[in-house]
Protein backbone atom coordinates (compact mmCIF):
# COMPACT_ATOMS: atom_id res chain seq x y z
CA UNK A 1 0.00 0.00 0.00
CA UNK A 2 1.18 3.70 -1.14
CA UNK A 3 1.96 5.30 2.22
CA UNK A 4 0.83 9.27 2.00
CA UNK A 5 3.52 12.08 1.64
CA UNK A 6 3.60 14.14 4.84
CA UNK A 7 2.95 17.71 3.63
CA UNK A 8 5.04 20.25 6.11
CA UNK A 9 3.57 23.84 6.20
CA UNK A 10 6.39 25.55 7.91
CA UNK A 11 9.46 24.42 9.94
CA UNK A 12 10.62 26.36 12.85
CA UNK A 13 13.97 26.27 13.89
CA UNK A 14 14.50 25.84 17.77
CA UNK A 15 16.48 29.10 18.93
CA UNK A 16 16.75 31.77 21.86
CA UNK A 17 14.09 31.25 24.68
CA UNK A 18 12.02 28.30 22.96
CA UNK A 19 15.68 26.29 22.69
CA UNK A 20 16.70 27.19 26.33
CA UNK A 21 12.78 25.74 27.61
CA UNK A 22 13.29 22.68 25.25
CA UNK A 23 16.63 21.78 26.79
CA UNK A 24 16.12 22.44 30.38
CA UNK A 25 12.80 20.47 30.44
CA UNK A 26 14.21 17.44 28.48
CA UNK A 27 16.94 18.07 31.18
CA UNK A 28 14.23 17.87 34.05
CA UNK A 29 12.23 15.11 32.83
CA UNK A 30 14.91 12.83 31.85
CA UNK A 31 16.77 13.30 35.24
CA UNK A 32 14.32 14.18 37.65
CA UNK A 33 11.68 11.19 38.97
CA UNK A 34 8.52 13.36 38.66
CA UNK A 35 5.44 12.02 40.81
CA UNK A 36 2.27 14.46 41.05
CA UNK A 37 0.10 14.91 43.93
CA UNK A 38 -3.32 16.65 43.52
CA UNK A 39 -5.76 18.30 46.00
CA UNK A 40 -8.63 20.69 46.19
CA UNK A 41 -8.62 24.12 47.96
CA UNK A 42 -11.47 25.63 48.59
CA UNK A 43 -11.10 29.32 48.57
CA UNK A 44 -14.07 31.63 50.02
CA UNK A 45 -11.53 32.89 52.59
CA UNK A 46 -9.20 34.05 49.70
CA UNK A 47 -11.90 35.26 47.82
CA UNK A 48 -13.05 37.40 50.95
CA UNK A 49 -9.70 38.56 51.86
CA UNK A 50 -8.98 39.85 47.96
CA UNK A 51 -12.52 41.68 48.30
CA UNK A 52 -11.49 43.43 51.04
CA UNK A 53 -8.19 44.39 50.08
CA UNK A 54 -9.83 45.94 46.57
CA UNK A 55 -12.09 47.77 48.90
CA UNK A 56 -9.05 49.28 50.42
CA UNK A 57 -7.82 50.14 47.06
CA UNK A 58 -5.18 47.28 46.65
CA UNK A 59 -5.18 44.81 43.82
CA UNK A 60 -4.38 41.30 44.90
CA UNK A 61 -5.22 38.30 42.65
CA UNK A 62 -5.28 34.72 43.49
CA UNK A 63 -2.07 34.04 42.61
CA UNK A 64 -0.57 36.50 44.43
CA UNK A 65 -2.59 35.01 47.47
CA UNK A 66 -1.06 31.89 46.87
CA UNK A 67 2.41 32.41 46.14
CA UNK A 68 1.69 33.94 49.48
CA UNK A 69 0.84 31.42 50.89
CA UNK A 70 3.59 29.11 49.47
CA UNK A 71 5.71 31.02 50.82
CA UNK A 72 5.00 30.47 54.38
CA UNK A 73 4.21 27.10 54.08
CA UNK A 74 7.67 26.57 52.64
CA UNK A 75 9.05 28.19 56.11
CA UNK A 76 7.67 24.65 57.58
CA UNK A 77 8.79 22.35 54.99
CA UNK A 78 12.82 23.69 54.13
CA UNK A 79 13.66 20.19 52.11
CA UNK A 80 11.20 21.80 49.05
CA UNK A 81 13.13 25.07 49.03
CA UNK A 82 16.40 23.82 47.27
CA UNK A 83 18.37 22.63 44.65
CA UNK A 84 19.49 19.22 43.91
CA UNK A 85 23.02 18.86 41.87
CA UNK A 86 25.93 17.09 41.82
CA UNK A 87 25.15 14.28 44.39
CA UNK A 88 24.06 16.74 46.87
CA UNK A 89 20.65 18.72 48.28
CA UNK A 90 21.19 22.54 48.85
CA UNK A 91 18.60 23.71 50.90
CA UNK A 92 18.57 27.47 51.18
CA UNK A 93 17.15 30.17 53.62
CA UNK A 94 15.72 32.65 51.35
CA UNK A 95 12.49 32.07 49.55
CA UNK A 96 12.60 33.19 46.38
CA UNK A 97 9.34 32.05 44.22
CA UNK A 98 9.66 31.75 40.72
CA UNK A 99 6.10 32.76 38.54
CA UNK A 100 5.67 31.17 35.39
CA UNK A 101 4.52 33.82 32.60
CA UNK A 102 4.05 33.30 29.18
CA UNK A 103 5.18 34.89 26.11
CA UNK A 104 4.65 34.69 22.22
CA UNK A 105 8.23 32.72 21.79
CA UNK A 106 8.29 30.97 25.52
CA UNK A 107 8.09 30.93 29.07
CA UNK A 108 9.87 33.48 31.28
CA UNK A 109 9.92 32.64 34.62
CA UNK A 110 10.67 36.25 36.86
CA UNK A 111 11.51 35.50 40.27
CA UNK A 112 9.78 37.20 43.74
CA UNK A 113 13.34 37.08 46.20
CA UNK A 114 12.56 36.71 49.84
CA UNK A 115 8.72 36.83 49.81
CA UNK A 116 8.83 35.77 53.09
CA UNK A 117 9.82 38.70 54.33
CA UNK A 118 6.76 40.25 52.62
CA UNK A 119 3.47 41.27 53.18
CA UNK A 120 0.74 39.65 50.43
CA UNK A 121 0.37 43.49 49.09
CA UNK A 122 3.74 43.98 48.47
CA UNK A 123 4.26 40.62 46.75
CA UNK A 124 0.88 41.91 44.82
CA UNK A 125 2.52 44.88 43.45
CA UNK A 126 6.22 42.88 42.73
CA UNK A 127 4.03 40.38 40.88
CA UNK A 128 2.50 43.03 38.72
CA UNK A 129 6.13 45.00 38.24
CA UNK A 130 7.79 41.81 37.38
CA UNK A 131 5.05 41.11 34.26
CA UNK A 132 5.05 44.08 33.12
CA UNK A 133 9.05 44.19 33.01
CA UNK A 134 8.52 40.61 31.52
CA UNK A 135 6.14 41.98 28.46
CA UNK A 136 8.71 45.02 28.20
CA UNK A 137 11.51 42.66 27.69
CA UNK A 138 13.52 44.70 30.42
CA UNK A 139 13.94 42.12 33.19
CA UNK A 140 17.45 42.52 34.84
CA UNK A 141 19.55 39.22 35.42
CA UNK A 142 18.51 39.80 39.26
CA UNK A 143 14.60 39.36 37.94
CA UNK A 144 14.77 35.46 36.38
CA UNK A 145 17.65 34.14 38.70
CA UNK A 146 18.21 32.45 41.97
CA UNK A 147 14.56 31.06 42.40
CA UNK A 148 14.12 28.18 45.28
CA UNK A 149 10.71 27.24 43.98
CA UNK A 150 8.30 28.37 41.71
CA UNK A 151 4.42 28.33 41.21
CA UNK A 152 2.52 28.18 37.26
CA UNK A 153 -0.84 28.95 37.32
CA UNK A 154 -2.94 28.43 34.12
CA UNK A 155 -6.45 28.83 35.27
CA UNK A 156 -6.80 32.54 33.67
CA UNK A 157 -7.09 30.43 30.73
CA UNK A 158 -9.86 28.19 31.91
CA UNK A 159 -7.43 25.07 32.56
CA UNK A 160 -8.94 23.41 35.54
CA UNK A 161 -5.76 21.33 36.54
CA UNK A 162 -2.44 20.20 34.90
CA UNK A 163 0.78 18.79 35.74
CA UNK A 164 4.08 21.36 35.55
CA UNK A 165 7.44 19.85 34.87
CA UNK A 166 10.09 20.85 37.62
CA UNK A 167 12.57 24.01 36.84
CA UNK A 168 15.46 22.47 37.57
CA UNK A 169 17.86 22.73 39.72
CA UNK A 170 14.48 23.50 41.87
CA UNK A 171 12.69 19.83 43.17
CA UNK A 172 9.00 21.02 43.43
CA UNK A 173 6.78 22.44 41.39
CA UNK A 174 3.23 23.70 42.30
CA UNK A 175 0.46 24.03 39.21
CA UNK A 176 -2.61 25.93 39.98
CA UNK A 177 -5.92 25.46 38.23
CA UNK A 178 -8.80 27.47 37.79
CA UNK A 179 -10.65 28.97 40.65
CA UNK A 180 -14.35 28.47 40.19
CA UNK A 181 -18.03 27.53 41.59
CA UNK A 182 -18.23 24.20 42.27
CA UNK A 183 -21.00 21.68 43.03
CA UNK A 184 -20.96 19.77 46.23
CA UNK A 185 -22.87 17.68 48.69
CA UNK A 186 -23.03 19.02 52.31
CA UNK A 187 -25.54 18.09 55.14
CA UNK A 188 -27.35 16.22 52.08
CA UNK A 189 -27.62 19.10 50.15
CA UNK A 190 -26.36 20.06 46.76
CA UNK A 191 -24.37 23.27 47.20
CA UNK A 192 -21.46 25.13 45.57
CA UNK A 193 -18.22 25.99 46.82
CA UNK A 194 -15.26 28.44 45.39
CA UNK A 195 -12.28 26.11 45.08
CA UNK A 196 -9.07 25.67 43.04
CA UNK A 197 -7.11 22.15 41.95
CA UNK A 198 -3.64 22.29 43.22
CA UNK A 199 -1.13 20.19 42.01
CA UNK A 200 2.63 19.37 43.54
CA UNK A 201 5.34 18.03 40.75
CA UNK A 202 7.85 16.92 43.27
CA UNK A 203 11.37 15.04 42.19
CA UNK A 204 11.69 11.80 43.83
CA UNK A 205 15.26 11.54 44.37
CA UNK A 206 14.33 14.58 47.45
CA UNK A 207 10.69 14.44 48.29
CA UNK A 208 8.73 11.00 49.18
CA UNK A 209 4.63 10.58 49.24
CA UNK A 210 4.26 11.73 52.74
CA UNK A 211 6.36 14.53 52.70
CA UNK A 212 4.67 15.76 49.64
CA UNK A 213 1.35 15.08 51.21
CA UNK A 214 2.26 16.54 54.23
CA UNK A 215 3.27 20.10 52.12
CA UNK A 216 -0.35 20.05 50.35
CA UNK A 217 -2.25 19.48 53.36
CA UNK A 218 -0.38 22.50 55.48
CA UNK A 219 -0.77 24.91 52.30
CA UNK A 220 -4.96 23.67 51.74
CA UNK A 221 -4.94 24.73 55.54
CA UNK A 222 -3.43 27.85 54.99
CA UNK A 223 -5.36 28.87 52.07
CA UNK A 224 -8.80 27.89 53.66
CA UNK A 225 -8.18 29.54 56.56
CA UNK A 226 -6.03 32.87 55.13
CA UNK A 227 -7.55 36.58 56.68
CA UNK A 228 -6.67 40.03 56.77
CA UNK A 229 -4.30 39.55 59.72
CA UNK A 230 -2.25 37.76 56.45
CA UNK A 231 -1.93 41.76 54.83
Amino acid sequence: MKLESKLVIEVIKLKGIRKVIARRMSQSKREAPHVYYDIEVEMTAAKRLKEKLSEQGYKVSYNDIIIYSVSRNLENFPKFNAHIGDDELKIYKNINIGMVVGLEEGLIVPVIHNVDKKGLREIAKITKELVQRVKSGILKLIDYTGGTFTVSNLGMYGITGFHAIINPPEVAILAVGKVAEKPDVRDHNLVTHLSTNLSLSADHRVIDGMEAAKFLYSLKSNLENINDEYK
